[in-house]
């Protein structure tokens, strides 16, 4: 929610719910919104009204601090003319540096805080400091960059462990060989439990909290090991160390401190009600019963999120969530449709000509035969796609200012079958074999490395 007037809305007794005729089917609790202010309420069914709200406790005054270095301290930063900072300057005496001007950071912007942070190109920026050998808490407040490769990198890190390095595919750490995937160790992301070894980094800036349960050592700022492309690629705005385990009131204040400052999400309301396809709009009644505002809910696709761009006359799709965060993204008007297949999947003893239809005049579609799912750069489909060997086909639909279309997937299994059941499993070649990702490579192993398949039985 946005409170988009010019005063203060305290939002006591106001009811949200997905049922018209239930308009106060959860009703909020005393909570003031500030002119301008967001408010994130989850509707997770779990019903909590309760804003947790720790007191704040200024990082030095907690015994133990370490390393402190933060990008919004101005004085801490030694930069040159063209933005490129050479030295960064920790609150604990501790002094992160680099000598070699194509090695380093830059001073940026955040947008959200407008606060200073350093952004690392993820191709060879890096600071290195004094060697710790007593880590055990650690506050990371980072934003990884859109582009950045699946390849492990760190934000934290050194010479000759792993213990802080960022897993495939954004995988917060990377299991066997983190110092935070034990089960004594306490990984939190905007003050949040996660599983460190299946949590990914979120689009926005975040605060990541990880308790270690022995002593790790760390001298790096944005590289792994000084290995070739494994980078930080992104923004880091604040890094505090510790060298013993924090308790949980230290932990939540100092998680409150760097919150309040960088401007992330607190812990968040959740309504008692879940959404699901069947539901139609959302409502928001004030405490006489005047409806003041109506979000419609519109069919959407998996892991994709409904919102209302700024300045703009209504509603539209948006390709990820951003809880807690302006989603600016681009806005989609809608939701590709699914192609038909011709021929359902089954067992054919001759070759196959494959007619495939569009979801409408406006739509194109993309095929694979490799198992992998159709983006925007596969073969177009101009005309039936002769079949003469077993084959897995998967279709899209594509549209302008659309979201992609939902995967249809179809096995086809081209000549004498035998007399046995046939299983066909598909997926993405990299879900297999490749080198971060692939469920075959070695040390990728437990339910983290699990992959997405498409399953089909044919007796």
């Amino acid at each position: 929610m946005h409170n988009r007037t010019d005063a203060p809305v305290n939002l006591d007794g106001f009811g949200l719910s997905d049922d018209p005729a239930e308009p106060f089917k959860w009703r909020l609790p005393n909570v003031a919104m500030a002119p301008d202010e967001h408010l994130l309420v989850f509707a997770s069914g779990k019903d909590r009204h309760m804003l947790r709200k720790p007191s704040t406790t200024p990082p030095p005054s907690i015994p133990g601090l370490r390393l402190w270095l933060d990008a919004a301290d101005r004085d801490s930063l030694t930069v040159d003319a063209e933005g490129r900072v050479s030295r960064w300057q920790s609150a604990t005496g501790v002094t992160a540096a680099q000598t070699d001007t194509a090695r380093q950071p830059l001073r940026a912007s955040d947008p959200l805080s407008g606060l200073p942070v350093l952004r690392f190109d993820g191709l060879d920026d890096w600071l290195s400091f004094q060697l710790l050998n007593d880590v055990r808490t650690v506050f990371v407040v980072a934003r990884e960059g859109a582009n950045a490769t699946r390849s492990f990198r760190a934000v934290l890190g050194e010479a000759g462990t792993a213990d802080f390095t960022r897993g495939g595919d954004r995988i917060l750490y990377y299991h066997p060989h983190s110092g935070f995937a034990g089960e004594d160790s306490v990984v939190r992301i905007n003050g949040s439990p996660v599983n460190p070894t299946a949590a990914r980094w979120p689009g926005s800036l975040c605060l990541v909290t990880s308790v270690a349960a022995r002593r790790l050592q760390a001298s790096l700022i944005g590289s792994d090991r000084f290995v070739p492309d494994r980078n930080w690629h992104g923004d880091v705005a604040e890094v505090l160390v510790y060298n013993r385990r924090l308790s949980d009131a230290e932990i939540d204040s100092v998680e409150a401190w760097l919150k309040a400052k960088w401007v992330l999400p607190a812990a968040a309301l959740h309504a008692n009600f879940k959404l699901g396809d069947g539901d139609n709009s959302m409502t928001l009644t004030e405490p006489l019963g005047q409806r003041i505002s109506t979000l419609s809910l519109p069919p959407c696709p998996p892991d994709a999120t409904i919102g209302v761009p700024p300045d703009a006359p209504g509603q539209a799709l948006f390709a990820r969530p951003t809880p807690g965060a302006a989603n600016v993204a681009k806005p989609h008007n809608g939701w590709a449709g699914e192609p038909r297949l011709a021929k359902p999947s089954g067992v054919y003893g001759r070759p196959v000509d494959l007619q495939i239809t569009p979801p409408d005049s406006l739509s194109e579609v993309r095929y694979t035969l490799d198992g992998s799912v159709p983006g925007p750069e596969a073969r177009r489909y101009t005309g039936p796609l002769r079949l003469a060997k077993p084959t897995v086909v998967r279709v899209r639909a594509f549209r302008d200012s659309h979201l992609p279309g939902p995967v249809v997937t179809a096995s086809y299994l081209i000549g004498d079958p035998g007399h046995f059941p046939v299983v066909s499993i598909s997926t993405a070649p990299g879900n297999l074999f490749d080198s971060d990702l692939g469920i075959y490579t070695a040390d990728n192993t437990g339910r983290e490395w699990e992959r997405p398949a498409y399953f089909e039985g044919f007796e």
